[in-house]
């Protein structure tokens, strides 16, 4: 078994099996990432994979090539690669198809969501309103906003999940000190 903070090679079925039956009895997010030796955006994007399973230890992330476990691939219906699918106690919660780094930290940032239930999260689509963008001064996507009490506390613009990491456990830890 593999340490924390690594993407882990699936090598059989039955590797497959235990790490997916493990998972129903577990409460953490389970990333797999379908991929393939000779795709090239699977090959862009598997340093992106290898840097968020070591800034999110308390996330798996397994590696499942399609040409060597065709069973699995064709069992959850993975069509193009790479192919993300999240699994929350044995259950598919999301899936990313492509290699879009972006793409990949909203599930996991919707998992975070659900640990901190005394955080609401809001996500807003600044193309569609173009308005709440400028009001708030969001000039670079991802841009995230703490509020309080209807003002801004801090903002961490950029995908920074470490900063983002530290400033929600501040704000939760001290939720009454404004910073």
């Amino acid at each position: 078994m593999a340490e924390e903070g690594q993407v882990i090679p699936i090598p059989s079925v039955e590797v497959w099996n235990q790490h997916f039956e493990s998972s129903k009895t577990s409460n953490r997010l389970v990333v797999v990432d379908f991929t393939a030796s000779w795709c090239g955006p699977c090959r862009f994007i598997a340093p992106i994979l290898a840097e968020l399973a070591k800034k999110l230890p308390h996330v798996t992330f397994l590696k499942v090539d399609v040409d060597e476990l065709t069973t699995v691939a064709e069992e959850w219906k993975i069509e193009a690669m790479p192919s993300f699918i999240f699994l929350k106690e044995g259950q598919e919660i999301d899936r990313v198809v492509g290699a879009n780094k972006d793409d990949l930290q909203t599930p996991v940032l919707a998992d975070l969501a659900k640990k901190l239930p005394q955080v609401l999260f809001l996500k807003v689509d600044v193309a569609e309103l173009k308005s709440v963008a400028q009001d708030w001064a969001i000039e670079a996507m991802l841009t995230f906003i703490f509020l309080k009490g209807g003002s801004i506390v801090d903002k961490v613009v950029g995908a920074r999940k470490d900063e983002l990491q530290q400033k929600i456990e501040k704000h939760v830890a001290a939720p009454e000190q404004n910073v």
